[in-house]
């Protein structure tokens, strides 16, 4: 029963690029759900009245956000091998997603309660003076910070949050740095690694609001790019297709 339990199980790791940014998390699920049907794989079905395919997204990417690291876990009701899985899918997933690995998976928790982090790339420009070396001075000053207050959306409405300790890395690079040329100037990109998952979830653009608040500038965001999600796993921070986080 073990055995036959793991290579039920199998999570995959895609990308979602230009073409789908602007599709809602709720109309992604449903595109799986319509190429795990035309590929024929063997997805199994949860119980009652309503039965639904059992796969099981990361975070939620949120409408106009492209990614390299989105992942989900599938349940089946009967073997295949990971090979497989991806070939059948990708041949069914419309231009702008693909399966770019995929895993046999043992965790007891799902992809969806184990995210803990996420990595973003994201292009800012700005208006008037400062330039980048005004974004690296806020960074500076973020960091050096004991708190820094933003308005955050919560369940009950606005409420006042102290994201500092929810940002773990925050750079600014010029795109030359990267290796980007197509940008205009007075823009550049900043790398972030902040909280994300059920229990405490920051997105870029409030720590773009909170660089604002620090310089005084007027920081626009113009593109947000994730690059990395990261599960918890026994108080260690992986890439889910970590062996230590299929096991």
């Amino acid at each position: 029963m073990g055995e036959e339990f793991v290579l039920n199980r199998l999570r995959i790791k895609f990308m979602r690029g230009e073409e789908v940014k602007y599709i809602s998390h709720l109309d992604m699920l449903k595109v799986f759900e319509r190429a795990v049907r035309r590929a024929k794989i063997p997805i199994a079905y949860s119980q009652g009245f309503n039965p639904h395919p059992q796969i099981i997204f990361g975070l939620p990417l949120s409408v106009g956000v492209t990614s390299d690291a989105e992942y989900a876990d599938f349940e089946l009701t009967e073997p295949v091998t990971p090979e497989d899985f991806m070939d059948k899918l990708n041949r069914q997933l419309p231009s702008g997603l693909r399966v770019i690995s995929a895993k046999h998976l043992n965790a007891k928790s799902n992809i969806m309660k184990s995210i803990t982090r996420a990595s973003y790339t994201v292009i800012i420009s700005w208006m008037g003076e400062g330039g980048i070396d005004g974004v690296k001075a806020a960074v500076r000053a973020f960091f050096g910070q004991g708190e820094v207050l933003v308005q955050k959306k919560g369940k009950k409405g606005m409420k006042e949050v102290n994201i500092r300790p929810m940002v773990y890395d925050l750079e600014v690079k010029t795109f030359s740095d990267i290796g980007i040329s197509e940008y205009k100037e007075d823009s550049a990109c900043i790398l972030m690694t902040v909280d994300a998952g059920i229990d405490s979830n920051l997105k870029p653009e409030l720590v773009i609001s909170s660089l604002n608040d620090l310089s005084g500038m007027d920081i626009n965001v113009e593109k947000v790019h994730r690059t990395a999600l990261y599960v918890n796993s026994d108080g260690s921070v992986l890439d889910p297709m970590n062996e230590n986080a299929l096991l």
